[in-house]
């Protein structure tokens, strides 16, 4: 098949825990930002790549919804 290797958000419902996610990977980052960097840049960098490539991954996938997800009904590209 195809896609297996990301969700794909198909409802409001996971678009909305998506969002949620997503929020917390953020606070997340945000805290570690705020123990770590100051005291150690480098290990903040490291620490943080995961994170930031998570929150990279759920905002592409919240664009991806919201952009595909258009009101219905005007097939004006036929």
């Amino acid at each position: 098949g195809h896609g297996e290797d990301r969700a794909m958000i198909e409802s409001s419902q996971q678009l909305q825990d998506t969002r949620d996610a997503l929020e917390q990977v953020e606070r997340a980052l945000r805290s570690l930002k705020e123990k770590v960097k100051s005291k150690n840049p480098q290990l903040f960098a490291a620490m943080s790549e995961g994170y930031q490539s998570e929150i990279r991954k759920l905002r592409s996938e919240i664009e991806e919804y919201v952009g595909v997800t258009e009101p219905a009904g005007d097939g004006a590209d036929d």
